[in-house]
């Protein structure tokens, strides 16, 4: 319990604190080289961009195609399982006055040994089938999930992208800004 209200204690104060938010700049460099430059760096980011999206949609198309395969074998493993099911409750449906003999026979067992012998012979020569546990169907949506989560929007882009400005004169100036919750300034005297 005391390990709980300290955690409580540590994020409701952790809450509290000041909350901060990081803003770019992008100085863009002075001589025309420079300027030149940049427009270049800002293309190959739309290519990079386009490309990502390209490779990212023809991720999921493919993973997509692998899910709906995997489904249709699955809906076939599972439409057997559900013929041997069927089959297997039938059975237990059918042992349903065998099973309550041995339940008559077990109570007169123990409120009479001389009984105990005609339910053990009863259990030894009736194999009674378990209730049958229904399979599963299955689901497309969890396919595609599956299939799919190796699929990734990210091609750092945005970094290429920073790396080139730079390398073609522009400086990126980050600020570090407080949003919420600011301590506040004190005054110099």
């Amino acid at each position: 319990m005391k390990h709980i209200i300290l955690f409580l204690t540590i994020l409701i104060i952790s809450s509290c604190g000041p909350r901060y938010k990081v803003t770019t700049n992008f100085v863009q460099p002075s001589d025309n080289f420079g300027k030149e430059c940049v427009r270049s760096a800002i293309e190959h980011r739309h290519e990079c961009e386009n490309d990502c999206r390209k490779i990212y949609n023809k991720c999921l198309s493919d993973s997509e195609i692998s899910a709906k395969q995997t489904y249709n074998d699955s809906l076939k493993r599972y439409n057997d399982d559900m013929i041997r099911y069927r089959a297997k409750k039938e059975t237990y449906d059918r042992q349903y006055h065998l099973r309550e003999q041995l339940q008559s026979l077990k109570k007169k067992c123990k409120k009479n040994a001389e009984h105990c012998n005609e339910y053990k012979n009863s259990l030894l020569y009736s194999a009674l089938e378990p209730y049958p546990q229904e399979p599963r169907s299955p689901d497309m949506n969890y396919y595609i999930k599956e299939h799919s989560k190796y699929c990734s929007s990210y091609c750092s882009c945005e970094h290429k992208y920073e790396v080139e400005f730079q390398s073609c004169g522009g400086k990126i100036i980050q600020n570090k800004i407080c949003v919420s919750n600011c301590p506040d300034i004190m005054p110099i005297h």
